[in-house]
Formats: structure tokens, C-alpha cells, sequence
């Protein structure tokens, strides 16, 4: 039951992994939570210019802010996914465990364990998930818009018949008397309260039966002005253009507030017209009186003559004062929140310095001497949470204590990358449980507060000051060819096992997952991290000989990037994964947290 469970988490985390992989998702997370201040600084900004006092400041003039105000939301995060990297794409960790001598002809067996992986799984699972949730909420609110859509046109059909002959004449000169030259149907309907428009290149105007009966010729007349208004202002359209924006950036208030305020601006500017053409602004505004009698609002996406703040909108006809939408704290909350939210933004965005070494816990014995030319490199974590590490660069050190690969190091004097030492350390306290005998999730465990004094001591030691900022940078793609992967199924129970001869470059695993093997490649073997994107579940066995090249493996020399390339004469791993596991590496771009070295020196002698 235990190996069941163990096997389902695998093949989550695996599939989560996977999705987070797609070189769309991360940009896309990427681009959600940028929105975040985006959307209030445009509101903002809006917000101000909109109730900047002046006579310019119209309802045409705040319409037309507004809906610029939106389209600005549209575009923005339309411009921020173009030009985005992949965000929080899958570091590489190197596979860290007892390792042997990598000297030519000497087998390395690795007992495979990613001391990394809960961090890194943290930011891959948040990225997966907030993409996930906003797809979903997508779905439902553009579900549920065209939902109201069916609903509309149902009742454009439905329980509907033609309006008498004479307000069809009262139709057709009132479309001349505002300046509508598309045909407009007027259908009486018992399954709307007020009038309503619906469509854009074929409008029809529903009324009510109560307003054929129970209202004057005069009102329904003005009302009938203000459904004319919208038509001829095109609101309808622009009204299933903000509905379609309301539902893809749902999760942002600011877009439905400034949503709201096109809806009321939209209102006013209707009535102005209406009130103009009919002459009677008293008239007009009782109208709109006998209206909110019968208010309705399961139509979201059609137009309606009571729509917006009724009591504003008559108050405003008839230049009486009334607490107008300007003087609630809208465009101040949003203006504090916009500054907040952009000073956030900015310093999360600027590089970030890594926690102090003092908060870090620290080995009670620790030693750091210069290294025998002859030995070689070897990498032991004890029992005990011991640590012993021969013949390493700081380069590798700090690959070793913070979890990255060779790429995701930058800057330092040249001798971190040259220079080598022999480090051990010991806690004050020992920690329980051997290693070989530890389970995958136990490593984990035991491996993190390994590192964490790891990288107490480079700090102590060496002076090493290191700035966290994201970088850019090109990865590989693990995929299968066409044809197949070419690898044998192994669904024993048993830790994974990589023997790999390091002077030939062969390499045998058994229980190895796509991931491991994935990290493994990462790790020297072809100068790029390497996220897994096959999309196989399992552990299988197999085998992989090429002819390794000097430059690209750490393990061996920690070789510096100008160092010659592999004999030309042998294969490449690329190659030898296509001809002899069915799969290949893809070049893309992505991009992960790099260390930048700020300062680091020659450490003292003990």
C-alpha cells in the first residue's frame, strides 16, 4: 500500500512537473501575477484623470477613459506574455549522494537523491497551480457569459411577438430622429421587465407587455430613445467586449470596477441623448422613475434603460445634488494600492540577497584545507549529518550547498573555479538514521540541513557573498523520438541505481525515472539543465555509452568553458540517447534563479 501511495505522489509531482514545463505556462503564470499591479496601476491612473475636475470632464469624456482604461488592461498582459521568459522554469539539481572517484575506468554507483527538489517543487507546483486555478476560473465565467448569451437569444425567439403596427412607425421615426440607419426590430415580450436591446448588426428592442399597457405613449417613447442611443453607439458590442474581458481576468477587482464605471458612464451618456432628442427632460426623467418599478437584471449581456444608478442618473437630468460615484474612495484606495503593489513588484523584481549566514545553522567542527593534487573528487554525506568532500572547487562547493547547476553561477574570481580544497564537517548534535538505508523522501530530509551549514560555512570561511536574481537561459527539452523510447519497465521495489563509468562515458541505471535521469544529464553531460518533458511515468533500466566531453562534466575536472570538446572521432550523448534510449534533447529557452558572486576569498588557514 505504502509503495501504491509512494508511486501515485510520483506520478503527480511528475505530471505536475511536466505541465509546469511547458514553455507556455510559466510565461503565463508569469503574466497573471504581473497583471496583479499592472491592473490597479491602470486603474489608478484612470481613476485620477477620470475625476480630475474640469468642464471637459463630460460623460462621453469618462466613457471614452474608461473603456480606454480596459482595452490599456487587454493589451497589457497581452504585451507582457510576449516579451516574458519562462518564469520559475525547473532548475536542475545535481544528484548528490555518495559519490566515488569519477577517475577514468572507475565504477560510480550513486544511491540518487534530489536535496533540492521540495524547494524547487514549491515554486514548479505554485506555477502549475495558479495557471490550473485561472484556467478553470476562465472556463467557468466564460461558460456561465455564454450561458447568458443563450438565454438572450432564447428570448429574442421565445415568448416574443411583433410590437402593433403603429409603434413600429414610432420605431422608424425615432431611428430617424436619433441617427440609427441599421433596421430595428420592436418585438413586445413577457419574458422582460423593461425595454432591452439585443444583437449588434441586427438589433431588436424588446418590450414589455406592462409597458405597452401600463405606460403613456410619452414615456414609452423616451425609453424607446434611450434603447435607440445604445444602438446607435454601438453599446451592444462594446458590452459583450467587456463581458469577454471580465471573464479572462476575473480574479482582478480593478477590472470590474473599471468595468462598472463604462457601464454607468455608458447610462448617462444614453439619457443625454435621449433627453435631447425628446425635449422634455422632466418627461424623461419620470420615465425613468416609472422604470425602476420594474427592475430586472438576469440579462447580463443585453442592454437595459435602467441600467446603472437610477436615482444618480434622474438627479443628474434634473441638476439636483446627489452624492455622486465620485466621492466614494475608489480612485484613492486604488491609487494606495497601485503604489504598494508597484513597490513590491520592483523589489521582488530586483535581485535578491540571500538569507544572512547568521541565521543559518553552522557545523560545530569544520575543517578547510588545500587539496592533494593527486586525490580526486569524492562527496560523502555520513551518518551523523557528517560531511566530507575532497578535491572541490567553491564552484562546486556552492553547487553542492544551494542546490544549482554550473549555468546558474555567475561572476567570482577565477580561482573558484580552479582552485581546490578538501572541506569536513560535523554537527554539534548527530542526526538520527543512516543514509543508505533512507528512503527517497528520508534523503530529502536528511540532505537540507547538510547543505544549510554547508552554506553557513562558506560564508565563514570563504567571505562568500552571493545575490539571487532570475536569469535567462537556454535548456534542453528531455523528449522521446518518433518511433519510442527504448528502454526496459522496472517496477521492483528498490531505491534507484546509476553505475556509471566516468573515463568511457557509460552509464548503467536501474529504477531510473525520466526526472532522475533528466538531473543526471543536467549535471556536466551537455553544458544545459534538462527538464524532463516526456511525459513517461516509471522506473526502467538500461544502458548509455558515449564518448563524454571534458568541458561539459564537473564531477570530472569542474573544466572551465574553454576546455577542447570530446575526441570527435567517439559518439556524442546526444546521439547516444536517440540511437539507444529512443529519446533526444531539444533546445529551448528558459529561465531559473542564478547566484551571482559578489565577493568571495581564499579562506584562512584552520
Amino acid at each position: 500500500m505504502n509503495l501504491e501511495r509512494e508511486g501515485d505522489a510520483d506520478t503527480v509531482l511528475h505530471q505536475i512537473d511536466t505541465f509546469a514545463s511547458v514553455p507556455w505556462v510559466p510565461r503565463l503564470a508569469s503574466t497573471l501575477l504581473h497583471f496583479i499591479w499592472q491592473g490597479a496601476l491602470i486603474a489608478g491612473i484612470y481613476g485620477v484623470i477620470a475625476r480630475w475636475p474640469g468642464r471637459h470632464q463630460t460623460a462621453p469624456v469618462r466613457y471614452s477613459l474608461a473603456c480606454a482604461a480596459l482595452l490599456v488592461m487587454v493589451l497589457a498582459p497581452v504585451a507582457t506574455f510576449a516579451i516574458a521568459n519562462s518564469a520559475g522554469a525547473t532548475p536542475v539539481f545535481a544528484a548528490i549522494g555518495k559519490v566515488a572517484s569519477p577517475s577514468a575506468g572507475m565504477k560510480i554507483s550513486w544511491n540518487i537523491s534530489v536535496p533540492g527538489v521540495r524547494s524547487q517543487l514549491s515554486s514548479t507546483a505554485a506555477t502549475a497551480w495558479i495557471v490550473f486555478v485561472w484556467l478553470v476560473g476562465a472556463f467557468l465565467c466564460i461558460t456561465r457569459l455564454a450561458g447568458g448569451w443563450i438565454v438572450a437569444f432564447r428570448v429574442r425567439s421565445l415568448c416574443c411577438r411583433p410590437a402593433p403596427d403603429h409603434w413600429q412607425r414610432t420605431i422608424h421615426r425615432l431611428r430617424g430622429v436619433v441617427g440609427v440607419s441599421v433596421p430595428v426590430l420592436l418585438r413586445v415580450s413577457s419574458a422582460v421587465h423593461v425595454p432591452t436591446v439585443l444583437g449588434w448588426l441586427r438589433p431588436v428592442i424588446l418590450i414589455p407587455v406592462s409597458a405597452m399597457t401600463g405606460l403613456t405613449p410619452d414615456v414609452v417613447e423616451a425609453v424607446l430613445l434611450h434603447e435607440l442611443a445604445h444602438i446607435r453607439r454601438h453599446d451592444y458590442l462594446i458590452n459583450l467586449f467587456q463581458s469577454f474581458v471580465e471573464a479572462v481576468l476575473f480574479y482582478h477587482p480593478a477590472v470590474w470596477w473599471v468595468s462598472k464605471q463604462i457601464r454607468d458612464e455608458r447610462e448617462l451618456c444614453c439619457d443625454d441623448i435621449a433627453a435631447q432628442r425628446c425635449g422634455d427632460r422632466l418627461g424623461y426623467a419620470r420615465a425613468l422613475a416609472e422604470l425602476e418599478l420594474c427592475r430586472s437584471s438576469h440579462l447580463a449581456v443585453a442592454l437595459a434603460a435602467n441600467g446603472g444608478s437610477l436615482k444618480n442618473r434622474i438627479s443628474r437630468l434634473l441638476k439636483v445634488p446627489y452624492p455622486h460615484v465620485e466621492s466614494r474612495p475608489w480612485p484613492p484606495v486604488i491609487a494606495v494600492a497601485t503604489i504598494v503593489c508597484t513597490m513590491l513588484v520592483i523589489s521582488s523584481g530586483r535581485a535578491q540577497q540571500l538569507l544572512p549566514s547568521s541565521s543559518l545553522p553552522s557545523f560545530e567542527v569544520a575543517s578547510i584545507k588545500a587539496s592533494d593534487p593527486d586525490s580526486q573528487l569524492k562527496i560523502d554525506f555520513a551518518p551523523g549529518g557528517r560531511l566530507f568532500v575532497t578535491h572541490a572547487t567553491l564552484r562546486f562547493l556552492m553547487k553542492i550547498a544551494y542546490d544549482v547547476s554550473d549555468d546558474q553561477i555567475i561572476g567570482g574570481p577565477a580561482w573558484i573555479s580552479s582552485t581546490r580544497f578538501d572541506v569536513q564537517g560535523k554537527p554539534a548534535t548527530a542526526q538520527p538514521g543512516d543514509p543508505q538505508k533512507m528512503t527517497k523522501d528520508e534523503l530529502l530530509l536528511f540532505h537540507e540541513p547538510i547543505r544549510l551549514r554547508l552554506q553557513r560555512l562558506l560564508a565563514d570561511r570563504f567571505h562568500l557573498e552571493l545575490r539571487k536574481e532570475s536569469k535567462p537561459m537556454p535548456i534542453f527539452g528531455l523528449v522521446a523520438v518518433r518511433s519510442g523510447a527504448k528502454m526496459k519497465a522496472d517496477a521492483q521495489p528498490g531505491d534507484p541505481i546509476m553505475e556509471r563509468n566516468a573515463g568511457h562515458g557509460s552509464l548503467r541505471a536501474n529504477r531510473v525515472d525520466m526526472d532522475t535521469l533528466a538531473r543526471f544529464l543536467s549535471e556536466g553531460q551537455v553544458g544545459r539543465p534538462v527538464v524532463n518533458m516526456t511525459g513517461i511515468v516509471g522506473k526502467f533500466d538500461f544502458r548509455l555509452d558515449w564518448t563524454p566531453d571534458p568541458a561539459l562534466n564537473p564531477l570530472a575536472v569542474d573544466a572551465a568553458p574553454n576546455q577542447s570538446a570530446a575526441d570527435q572521432g567517439g559518439i556524442s550523448i546526444f546521439t547516444a540517447l536517440q540511437q539507444q534510449l529512443g529519446l533526444k534533447l531539444e533546445a529551448r529557452t528558459g529561465s531559473a534563479d542564478a547566484l551571482v558572486v559578489v565577493g568571495a576569498q581564499l579562506p584562512s588557514p584552520n
